[in-house]
């Protein structure tokens, strides 16, 4: 059983520790993020431990450090206690973002990554120096659960769960292109006609798997036309790679294709009413008024009004 803790006698650079090692989940990347030594942060570990009554960090599978079933439910809820804490005390990110060495931590896809990545890094450092950038891969069904632990600031996504708590705010309507290898055939005219686009073999982007097809199936079936599936990928940064390389053809997010122009790939509209994708942004609603989160959306705001291969903004969100 753990001891009695008695906050009188809690030292807070202790649970400072704590937040960090839960999230790093290793004690030399703890020490890395806040500059301490390995030693220093193995003392804070032994500490933890014994004030807390339980190992905390034990060992995984292969050897890897997995977190312990008391760890796991402090790294559920502790991190959202500990930005509550910093925004009562009021730190230097409430009082000027700009100077704050944050780590931001963004939820994104392939897809909002390859797109949005260098961009965000390069506006952000304009805008706070010393701030730094974690693009972090979070299960769909876990977004939500992750945005209320903390252990993301925000997401960047065309699907963003509705759920209490959450907000959200459109980013951009993204349009659709068809992509081709440099010298494939059907470049030979300035544009790619249906019976033309029907005939080709197609590389399907599926992200979550299976047979399903996408909304260029579905806009082919109600006009009575069908194309031809000869491979499906789950990789929005891996399939123009794949087209470069083949005589397939890829329907993707322009903005995507336009990435890839200089790699082998070229691209035509696709002969197909198509309606624009939204892409999203979504955040907590206790990370509404904090400054240095303040500067973290207007960062991504900016960079997605930038990006090509989109249609006019057609709204705001909730």
């Amino acid at each position: 059983m753990a001891p009695s803790l008695r906050l009188a006698s809690l030292n807070m650079n202790l649970l400072v520790d704590l937040d960090v090692l839960l999230r790093e989940r290793s004690v030399t990347r703890a020490a890395a993020r806040l500059g301490v030594t390995q030693s220093a942060m193995s003392h804070s570990l032994r500490r933890l431990r014994h004030m807390l009554g339980d190992p905390l960090l034990a060992r995984g599978p292969g050897g890897a450090a997995a977190l312990t079933p008391r760890a796991e439910r402090l790294s559920a809820r502790l991190p959202a206690q500990m930005e509550e804490l910093r925004r009562l005390l009021g730190d230097e990110d409430a009082t000027d973002p700009t100077a704050s060495e944050r780590l931001y931590r963004v939820a994104a896809t392939d897809f909002s990554a390859a797109i949005f990545g260098g961009e965000l890094l390069r506006e952000l450092r304009a805008r706070a120096p010393r701030a730094e950038l974690e693009l972090l891969a979070i299960e769909p069904g876990r977004v939500a659960d992750a945005l209320e632990r903390g252990e993301a600031d925000a997401m960047i996504s065309a699907m963003i769960p509705d759920r209490p708590g959450l907000k959200r705010r459109k980013l951009l309507d993204g349009l659709h292109a068809c992509a081709l290898r440099s010298g494939h055939p059907a470049l030979r005219r300035r544009t790619l006609a249906l019976d033309a686009y029907c005939e080709l073999d197609h590389l399907l982007l599926s992200p979550r798997g299976g047979l399903a097809g996408s909304w260029a199936d579905e806009a082919l079936a109600r006009i009575g036309r069908r194309r031809r599936i000869a491979m499906r990928v789950p990789w929005f940064s891996v399939a123009p790679l794949i087209v470069a390389r083949t005589d397939l053809a890829l329907t993707l997010p322009r903005m995507v294709g336009a990435l890839f122009e200089r790699h082998g790939v070229e691209l035509r509209d696709v002969p197909l009413e198509l309606a624009p994708f939204p892409i999203y942004l979504a955040w907590h609603e206790r990370l509404d008024r904090d400054p240095a989160q303040q500067l973290l959306r207007d960062v991504i705001a900016r960079v997605a009004a930038r990006s090509p291969g989109t249609a006019p903004r057609s709204g705001g969100g909730r």
